[in-house]
């Protein structure tokens, strides 16, 4: 009888010990972590967006004229990384015409959506290429890539949706 009393305890005890480690894993014991501060910038609630930089990770269709802007796109589906610095007021991604994170573009915040954007100057599909930007909507991650050409005409280059980069502990 005392040797199952003892297995019991210990069963007990490790079974709360797993829990902790696992709630700590989980982060439910990090109230006002750095993590959970920047979702909520993110998200727009708590904390201050202008003092912030956040790393996203973006999962895009590609659309790339075959023959011409008219022509029906080539679709490909990539993973790419991007960033915005609301400290800096600036924004960049990684992709087929990008704003790298060398040369970022202007971020520009309008209610929900954040706008970054960089005058260009090159060829492309017969026209010339005079901005390249990207838009981020903080309610649900989409993001969407424009070219804009000098003859006016807006064509869509990249559609998909982002999510913050959460790095390990988690």
């Amino acid at each position: 009888m005392v040797n199952s009393k003892k297995f019991w305890w210990l069963g007990l005890l490790l079974a709360l010990l797993v829990l902790y480690v696992s709630g700590v894993g989980l982060g439910w014991w990090s109230a006002g972590s750095d993590r959970e501060e920047g979702n909520a910038r993110l998200a727009g609630g708590a904390g201050s967006s202008d003092s912030s930089q956040i790393l996203l990770v973006c999962e895009l269709v590609q659309l790339k004229p075959t023959r011409g802007l008219d022509s029906p796109p080539e679709k490909k589906t990539v993973t790419v990384a991007a960033g915005l610095d609301f400290k800096q007021r600036s924004g960049w991604y990684q992709g087929e015409y990008a704003l790298s994170e060398s040369r970022k573009g202007t971020l520009v915040e309008e209610g929900r959506v954040v706008h970054v954007s960089r005058p260009a100057l090159f060829e492309r599909y017969g026209d010339t290429v005079v901005a390249e930007e990207f838009t981020l909507n903080r309610d649900n991650g989409e993001f969407v890539q424009v070219l804009k050409f000098k003859a006016g005409r807006v064509q869509k280059t990249a559609t998909g949706w982002c999510a913050k980069l959460v790095k390990a502990p988690f």
